[in-house]
Formats: structure tokens, C-alpha cells, sequence
């Protein structure tokens, strides 16, 4: 394999943790990035306890969640008198906005120019640990392992890959951007088979298995407004799995009839016809607790 080859080396700054991995820390950053600025003072924890109880969340484990939301940074907590009351820190806030643009651009039509993103890196044997970080950040970006310690994505955005990858500490990293010169189709077939794609089609599968029949539903104008605000925040936090796991191939690459277009009409369209009834929904929630 040869390339054309523009080097980036990251930095050692501090990696920034994700709170996305618990249930209900999603939950609760996606309904405050959705519907928060539909109330214009900070929520009681009270009243956040009955939302994420729509969630089958027990009121325990929504106030851990708070908690260690609020100790990661992502909330701010404020107290008046005896009501303790939570909102978007400005880095949640950030964090939303982020996720938003992510999601927004995520399974739109690209035009792929052929190009293919290299990531090798070296960490020491006493801070094997970092290398979880590393490769995790890497499937989250779009790469697959290649070669031990080397990575590739194709379509991958450069600058987004080097600032992401710059978070990292205690370890070396460098980043190619070239063209594949050689073995193309046997390339291709491995970086298949390490990309999982079989796993990310049937998931994507489910996916559209799981919410058509909402759609169904929603056109007969069978859906309650607290109903709707479920289903809602489900599809959310359902659809904000696909940027971490499917790479966005490009069509020269992804198998024939891929999924992927299929579920991001049917997200696009399900998110906005669910909008206004799930606004009233999640207001008629907290209005309850009141």
C-alpha cells in the first residue's frame, strides 16, 4: 500500500468523557437539549424524577444520574430553599449542540473523492488503558482497525478526526490522509468484515422494524401528547447509536440496498410530525407533578 501522505501529529490534553453511556444520563441530556427551553427556570428534581418515570427510570437511579451529571460538568445545580433544581451547564449545553450538528449531518449524501483517512498509533505498555480510549474514539469517528495499531476511514473529516483525537493523553498519534494505491478490492473486503457491517444493517433493520408502525400510528392521529413525548426521546436516543457505529461508507463501499437512507427518512420524519404533540406532552408531565 502506498499514499499520498499529510502528516498530523495529536497532542496530549485531557480526554473529554462522553455521559452518554448510562441510560439515564441520556435520558435526561436529551430531554433538557429538547424540550428545556420550554421552561425558563431551572427543573426540580421532583419534577425530572416523574419525567424519567415515563422512562421505567426509578426515582434512585434518575438522581444518581443528576448527580453524577452534575459532577461531570454537564448540569448545573440550583438551589432555592428546600427545591433543589437542575438546567444545562454551559459545557451540556455545548454538548447538545454538538450532538445536534452531528446528528444533522450524519447519513447525508456525500461525495466521496477517493480519498482514505490512516491512524496509527503507539501507546506505553504502562498506560495499556488509553488504548481503549484511543480505539473507541477511533469507531466513533468512522475507522476500523487495519493493521495492529493503524486505523482507516474513508470520507472521514480531517480536522474533526484531529481535534477529536487531540483530547487524548499518553499517546502517540499520527494522521494520514492519502490515497490507496494498491490491493484495492482484498482492502476492501477486510475493511468490511472490521466495520461490522452485517451487525450495523440488521440495526439498522430493527430500527426501522421498531418506529414504522409509529409512523402508521401517528398519521391516524392515535398518538397522546405524553405518548408522543416518549416516543420521541426513544427515537432520539435509538438514533443517536448510528454515528457511533456505522463509519458512512461511502456507496462505493456500503452493500447494495444498505439501510441507512431508509431509517434516516423515517427518523427526519418522525422527530418533526412528533414535535408539537410532545411538547404539550412533556409540559402536561411536569405540570402534573406541580
Amino acid at each position: 500500500m502506498s499514499i499520498h501522505i499529510s502528516v498530523r501529529w495529536a497532542g496530549e490534553c485531557k480526554l473529554l468523557r462522553d455521559p452518554t453511556d448510562s441510560y439515564g444520563q441520556r435520558l435526561i441530556i436529551t430531554t433538557l437539549g429538547d424540550y428545556g427551553s420550554l421552561v425558563h427556570n431551572p427543573i426540580p428534581s421532583s419534577s425530572l424524577v416523574r419525567v424519567m418515570e415515563e422512562f421505567d427510570l426509578s426515582s434512585g437511579s434518575c438522581r444518581s444520574a443528576l448527580s453524577r451529571l452534575v459532577r461531570a460538568g454537564y448540569l448545573d445545580r440550583v438551589t432555592r430553599g428546600r427545591t433543589t433544581a437542575y438546567q444545562l451547564s454551559l459545557h451540556g449545553e455545548s454538548l447538545v449542540r454538538e450532538g445536534r450538528e452531528r446528528i444533522v449531518k450524519f447519513g447525508t449524501p456525500k461525495v466521496w473523492d477517493g480519498r482514505w483517512s490512516l491512524v496509527v498509533f503507539s501507546v506505553a505498555e504502562n498506560k495499556r488503558h488509553v488504548r481503549h480510549v484511543v480505539r473507541t474514539r477511533l469507531r466513533e469517528l468512522g475507522f476500523a482497525p487495519f493493521f495492529d495499531g493503524t486505523w482507516i476511514a474513508a470520507n472521514s473529516d480531517i480536522e474533526e478526526v484531529t481535534r477529536n483525537l487531540n483530547e487524548i493523553e499518553h499517546a502517540e498519534i499520527a494522521i494520514f490522509d492519502g490515497e490507496l494505491k494498491n490491493s484495492y478490492i482484498s482492502i476492501l473486503e477486510k475493511a468490511r468484515k472490521n466495520w461490522k457491517l452485517d451487525n450495523v444493517s440488521d440495526r439498522y433493520i430493527e430500527f426501522i422494524d421498531a418506529f414504522t408502525p409509529i409512523f402508521e400510528k401517528l398519521k391516524s392521529n392515535k398518538i397522546l401528547p405524553e405518548e408522543a413525548f416518549v416516543t420521541r426521546t426513544r427515537l432520539m436516543d435509538e438514533w443517536r447509536v448510528f454515528p457511533r457505529i456505522d463509519p458512512e461508507l461511502p456507496d462505493e463501499i456500503v452493500p447494495v440496498d444498505w439501510p441507512r437512507p431508509r431509517a434516516r427518512r423515517l427518523f427526519d420524519q418522525l422527530y418533526e410530525m412528533l414535535r408539537p404533540s410532545a411538547e404539550v406532552g412533556f409540559t402536561q408531565i411536569l405540570d402534573r407533578e406541580s
